[in-house]
């Protein structure tokens, strides 16, 4: 072996492994944590949209359900009203279902508008309505057995007209589209009315 090969190889001997660098650098771990949080932020952000779509749909769900059952032929309102002695309330019940079923008309037509399908309507709004035709009914038939049912049919009917009229507000209140917020408007308008003849004829009586 000759002197250079002999120095050469000493020269490689005396090198020393150079460690290679990490994978996870303290900048690196920050971009990752800062990825992640973004990530779940995003998450969260579409579930509190998702929730509010929700809550929203619910609203317009409820006017259309409300609005729909309390005209139903087979109701109560309707079923009662052949038996009311005042000839002033039947002319009131036809006022306020002569009004009903032309918002109805028109709104059900706008369900896409409004964002819900009329066929598939949510577990909470279905259960809330089923409640309420429930009270209607047993309101109505203690009334009738106790002689007073006009007097009870007045205040039931002034009640539901007043909560309709709360669904419609919270409704308009949600409404973005100009079209479907000018019919519950002008909805609004008719059913302040027909609150107005159901409370006169408690009032005096």
């Amino acid at each position: 072996m000759d002197n250079k090969a002999y120095l050469d190889q000493i020269a490689v001997k005396g090198k020393k492994a150079m460690p290679g660098k990490p994978l996870l650098t303290p900048a690196i771990i920050k971009l990752l944590a800062a990825g992640i949080v973004a990530i779940i932020l995003i998450f969260v952000v579409i579930a509190m949209l998702n929730s509010n779509n929700s809550k929203i749909t619910q609203k317009y769900e409820a006017l259309y359900a409300r609005a729909t059952n309390l005209v139903e032929e087979s109701g109560p309102l309707v079923l009662y009203d052949q038996k009311l002695k005042s000839s002033t309330l039947r002319q009131y019940n036809s006022t306020f279902k002569s009004t009903v079923d032309s918002f109805n008309s028109t709104y059900s037509g706008m369900t896409t508008t409004a964002g819900f399908d009329p066929l598939t309507l949510s577990s909470e709004v279905t259960e809330e309505e089923s409640k309420n035709n429930y009270t209607i009914e047993s309101q109505l038939s203690t009334g009738y057995l106790n002689g007073t049912l006009d007097e009870v049919y007045a205040a039931t009917m002034y009640y539901q007209v007043s909560v309709l009229l709360s669904m419609n507000e919270e409704a308009m209140t949600a409404s973005t589209n100009v079209e479907l917020s000018s019919v519950l408007n002008n909805f609004k308008t008719e059913l302040i009315e027909l609150q107005k003849l159901y409370k006169n004829y408690t009032d005096y009586k």
